[in-house]
């Protein structure tokens, strides 16, 4: 049976049984420039303090364990999608997409999220995944993510929507809130 959580800053502490299960996939699964330098639970909770009206988190389990966990910001007319991750051995049991659809219908169904360059054969298939769920790859904005802190590098990404996001320039105000309240880039 799926089960979906939603961990926020008034309920963090009540799940960090939750949270000592994201940590370590968080840190597996995203490079150290698409990430935050978070090395413990109380980081989380901190940062959850932090961002009380704004950051989520969504985990998933499976019978029981922990499947994975996505993350998000809520924008009022939309939400973006932090991070993504399943765990290894249940990739395969469409938990990433049951996970997406859940957020669509049950949180925003206009999402913001970034996507790696299609350069290589993992990052056309994470971007033919959220084709599959209906989202829109904006080719033609360019895009650079800014570092998470002054410790890590720019990364050039690319944006993906769905619903009704329009982004018609790299100066779109989706976009520099995004810059501004996610990553604190002026």
């Amino acid at each position: 049976m799926i089960k979906f959580t939603h961990i926020s800053a008034s309920n963090c502490v009540f799940h960090s049984n939750h949270l000592t299960s994201i940590l370590p996939l968080y840190i597996e699964a995203f490079p150290c420039d698409e990430r935050r330098e978070w090395s413990s639970i109380d980081d989380i909770i901190e940062f959850f303090k932090l961002h009380t009206d704004r950051f989520n988190i969504v985990v998933i389990t499976s019978d029981n364990r922990f499947a994975g966990f996505l993350s998000y910001w809520d924008f009022d007319t939309h939400i973006y999608v932090e991070h993504l991750a399943i765990v290894e051995q249940m990739r395969s049991l469409s938990l990433g997409s049951q996970m997406i659809r859940y957020a669509m219908t049950e949180i925003c169904p206009n999402i913001l999220l970034e996507v790696e360059h299609p350069d290589s054969p993992q990052a056309i298939r994470r971007i033919d995944f959220y084709n599959r769920l209906g989202f829109y790859l904006h080719k033609d904005i360019p895009y650079i993510q800014p570092p998470y802190s002054p410790r890590q590098s720019p990364t050039p990404l690319m944006l993906m929507t769905s619903g009704n996001i329009r982004i018609d320039t790299p100066c779109d105000d989706i976009i520099t809130s995004l810059k501004r309240i996610v990553y604190n880039y002026f």
